[in-house]
C-alpha cells in the first residue's frame, strides 16, 4: 500500500477566526515593552561563528570551534535594523567530495544594491534586493526574533496579528507571552485555512532589560515545536544594552499521514476547536530536524556594538578591478581577467 507524507512549509502569516478570545490588558502591556525594548536597537555589529554538531565520519579540512563543533561560517558583520541594510565580510563553509574549503565571502546591502561576492571564484552577483538571503540568515537578530517566520515576519509582527494574546509569569520570575496564528501552508488548501494551527511563546528575561531569553512555535496539530530560538548567554553593551553573544536555533518538519476519511471531516469541520480536534487524530511521525540541525551561535562579545552611526557606504562593497561580475538588474557581465 503507497501512504503519502505531506510535508508543510511555511510560506506566509495569515490571521486566526474572528471568535478568537481578546488579550489581556497585562499582555498587550507586556508586549509594548517588549517592542520598545527592541526597537531601540537600531543598530549592530559583531564578529561571530555559526557551528553544527561534528558530522561522521570527519570530513578533510574541517574547523572546529571549542565545542568541537564543525564552524560553518565566520563572520564580521554589521546591521541596520531600521533601514535593513547588512554588511558581511568573513569565510562561509563550503563543500566538495567531503572536502571543506572556506573561501572569503562578502554579502553587501545598502537599499539600493546587492553585492554577493566570491573571493574563491573571483567574481560577484549584483541584484536589486537580498531576498531571501538576508532572512535566512543566523545574526543576533535572529536571537531578537527578527525573520522568526519568513522575510516580512518576525517576532514582533507575530504577536501583532495573532490572536489568545496571554502572559503568565513563570516561577523563575520570566514574563511568558504566548499568542495563536496561522501559516499559510506550501499547497493552500482550504481545510487547513481559518484555524490558529501554530502557537508561539516567548520567553521574557526581566535580568537581562526585558530581551527575549527564549521563543518556540509550536505546531498545535501535534504539539510539537517547529522552531526553537534559545539564548544561553549576553553581554552588556554600554551599561544599558543586553545583547544575545551565545545561543542556538533548531527547525523541524512535522509530517503526518494522510488519512482519507479524516480529511473528509476536517473539510467539512465548522469551527477552530472542531478542526483542531480532528487534526489531533492523524498519525504525526518523529520530527525531523531540517538541514544541518541545531545551528550554534556565538559572537565575540568584545566585537558587540550597538548603535554606532554607520554611514550608508559602510554597507557597500567595491568589486577588485580584475572581479567578474553579473549585474541581473541591468544584464551587463563581465568575465574576470586572467579566463
Amino acid at each position: 500500500m503507497f501512504i503519502r507524507i505531506v510535508v508543510c512549509f511555511v510560506i506566509g502569516l495569515a490571521l486566526c477566526s474572528p471568535h478568537a478570545r481578546a488579550a489581556t490588558d497585562e499582555a498587550i502591556t507586556v508586549r509594548k515593552q517588549l517592542a520598545e525594548t527592541l526597537g531601540n536597537i537600531k543598530t549592530l555589529s559583531a564578529s561571530y561563528d555559526l557551528a553544527c554538531k561534528r558530522p561522521e565520519p570527519h570530513l578533510v579540512n574541517e574547523r572546529l570551534n571549542s565545542q568541537n563543533r564543525l564552524i560553518l561560517e565566520s563572520f564580521r558583520w554589521r546591521h541596520n535594523r531600521e533601514k535593513g541594510w547588512a554588511y558581511f565580510n568573513g569565510e562561509l563553509f563550503g563543500n566538495l567530495d567531503d572536502v571543506l574549503n572556506y573561501p572569503w565571502r562578502v554579502f553587501a546591502w545598502d537599499g539600493v544594491s546587492w553585492t554577493a561576492y566570491h573571493g574563491e571564484r573571483h567574481n560577484a552577483l549584483i541584484a536589486g534586493s537580498p531576498q531571501p538571503f538576508l532572512g535566512s540568515r543566523i545574526t543576533i537578530t535572529t536571537f531578537l526574533g527578527d525573520h522568526l517566520i519568513d522575510n516580512d515576519n518576525g517576532l514582533l509582527e507575530v504577536l501583532e496579528k495573532g490572536s489568545d494574546l496571554t502572559v503568565t509569569t513563570l516561577p523563575s520570575g520570566v514574563h511568558q507571552l504566548s499568542c495563536l496564528f496561522n501559516w499559510e501552508l506550501d499547497s493552500n488548501p482550504a481545510y487547513w485555512q481559518g484555524t490558529c494551527w501554530h502557537r508561539l511563546t516567548v520567553d521574557i528575561d526581566p535580568a537581562h532589560g526585558g530581551m527575549p531569553r527564549k521563543i518556540v512555535v509550536y505546531d498545535r496539530r501535534c504539539d510539537k515545536p517547529e522552531i526553537v530560538v534559545e539564548i544561553t548567554k549576553f553581554t552588556q553593551v554600554d551599561d544599558r544594552y543586553w545583547i544575545p553573544v551565545e545561543g542556538k536555533r533548531t527547525r523541524f518538519h512535522n509530517k503526518f499521514v494522510e488519512d482519507a476519511k479524516l480529511l473528509e471531516k476536517l473539510e467539512s469541520a465548522s469551527t477552530q476547536a472542531e478542526r483542531l480536534q480532528i487534526a489531533r487524530q492523524f498519525r504525526f511521525l518523529e520530527p525531523r530536524k531540517m538541514g544541518a540541525g541545531t545551528i550554534y551561535f556565538s559572537a565575540a562579545p568584545e566585537t558587540v556594538e550597538v548603535n554606532k552611526d554607520y554611514p550608508q557606504t559602510d554597507f557597500q562593497f567595491s568589486l577588485p578591478d580584475d572581479a567578474g561580475y553579473l549585474d541581473t538588474r541591468t544584464g551587463k557581465s563581465r568575465r574576470r581577467q586572467g579566463t
